[in-house]
């Protein structure tokens, strides 16, 4: 029951670190929305979970993205698959950032894919499920 109040915590303080270290106008707006946006999400974010832990996992990957620290991405993707079924999230965040990289910059940045991709197939195969999930 403290796992499950604590890691909903953290989820919500990780989006709102998240905007106040990318000073983002009016935070506390946006937090608002967060916490007031969706009574399914609130619903399923404080059930004992890992969606929460999931949630921090992706801030945490959007920050490594917006700092340019890729390399870092492969140990958080290795423990995004470990923890979470959907750890594809995570790559199809980092499709989107080579995108966007692609469109805005025009250049190929191809580490985050690649660094996410890496661990994810890590956390994939080193799993003790492994033939197992392949299925889910």
């Amino acid at each position: 029951m403290i796992g499950t109040w604590l890691f909903a915590c953290l989820a919500v303080f990780s989006c709102y670190w998240l905007l106040v270290r990318h000073r983002v106008s009016y935070p506390l707006v946006w937090l608002v929305a967060v916490i007031g946006s969706s009574a399914p999400f609130l619903y399923r974010i404080n059930m004992g979970k890992a969606m929460s832990v999931a949630v921090v996992l992706l801030v945490a990957g959007i920050h490594l993205f917006f700092e340019r620290k890729y390399r870092w991405l492969l140990p958080l993707a290795f423990v995004f698959a470990l923890a979470y079924d959907m750890f594809v999230l995570l790559v199809a965040a980092a499709v989107m950032w080579t995108f966007v990289v692609l469109w805005s910059e025009r250049r190929i940045e191809w580490r985050p894919f690649v660094f996410v991709a890496v661990g994810s197939l890590l956390g994939f195969v080193i799993n003790p499920y492994f033939p197992d999930n392949f299925r889910l």
